[in-house]
């Protein structure tokens, strides 16, 4: 997998190769994740039954995911379009990466293993302990990553991000009103903000996307 960070010149970047590489690694990604999330879930069974199973599951996927960490990790994508390796640069990269992982935390204590996942994945209940970790996670520290990306990127990041984020709230305009409508209507279901947040962000982030290659 070629390393994006080794091209030197903007008529040597590829936007459409870029993007490929970036799928590619964001899906080999699930490979360390979901490992972990497996190695945890046998750790805390086989701390309660001292399961053989468990005990090879663990010895199997921590060699699994310390291999495929380090892969992905010299293979990393830079995350800036192909920009120079600058500090703007390097910022902007880890404030990326800051960003993704603190969506991931704030899923842990949801992630409820024994009924599939079910309490992430739903609208139940939530214990406030958890509750008020993800909050806090999302309402405090999430900021603080958009002002410093935001203060490093360059006027065509800017620009690519502001267009993506227009069209994302516009969608919103049409879907949230119709959505609403429709369900006072017997027409369609009761609104998901959820599911609404992840369609206009899923759109928004689209945009950019196609914003930064044209």
């Amino acid at each position: 997998m070629t390393n994006p960070n080794t091209f030197q010149s903007e008529d040597e970047f590829s936007p459409k190769r870029y993007w490929i590489q970036l799928i590619i690694w964001s899906l080999c990604l699930t490979i360390p994740l979901g490992g972990l999330a497996v190695i945890a879930y046998a750790a805390g069974y086989y701390s309660a039954t001292q399961s053989p199973t468990d005990l090879w599951i663990m010895l199997i996927g921590i060699p699994i995911v310390l291999i495929s960490g380090y892969v992905l990790w010299r293979t990393m994508p830079d995350f800036t379009m192909g920009e120079p390796d600058t500090v703007r640069g390097r910022r902007i990269k880890w404030t990326t990466l800051g960003a993704g992982f603190l969506g991931g935390l704030t899923t842990i204590p949801l992630i409820d293993f024994e009924n599939g996942g079910t309490l992430l994945f739903s609208n139940g209940s939530v214990p406030s302990t958890q509750a008020m970790f993800a909050m806090a996670m999302w309402a405090a520290i999430l900021p603080v990553f958009i002002i410093i990306h935001r203060r490093n990127a360059d006027e065509v990041a800017r620009e690519a991000n502001d267009f993506g984020f227009m069209v994302g709230f516009q969608s919103f305009s049409v879907i949230a009103p119709v959505w609403w409508i429709g369900w006072r209507g017997g027409l369609l279901p009761q609104p998901d903000v959820m599911l609404l947040f992840v369609t206009v962000l899923i759109i928004a982030c689209a945009a950019i996307i196609w914003r930064r290659s044209t």
